[in-house]
């Protein structure tokens, strides 16, 4: 998820392009965030413009749910996702 969040989009745009096909995004296996580590939390906070310590979790599934548009066939949530993740998901995603 890493990759195809953070790098794969940056190499140039048919990359781009090509990462926001559902296809990358048939299985939704969220990193702990609590436990993943600071340089990918750190590169998602550079990379999307947030601020503060955390980066919201709810915001961040949200985002990989939505570019999933309906087709994920695997999800495993992160252990601090919210309710309203998690309602979220129920709505948006068929798995």
């Amino acid at each position: 998820m890493e990759s195809l969040l953070l790098d794969i989009p940056c190499v140039c745009k048919w990359w781009c392009k090509g990462s926001l096909d559902p296809v990358c995004w048939n299985q939704l296996i969220y990193p702990d965030l609590e436990t993943f580590g600071d340089c990918f939390t750190s590169r998602l906070r550079y990379e999307f413009q947030l601020m503060g310590d955390d980066v919201p979790a709810t915001a961040f599934i949200k985002f990989v749910v939505k570019s999933s548009h309906t087709t994920a066939t695997k999800l495993v949530l992160p252990r601090c996702c919210t309710e309203e993740a998690l309602i979220y998901v129920t709505h948006e995603c068929p798995v």
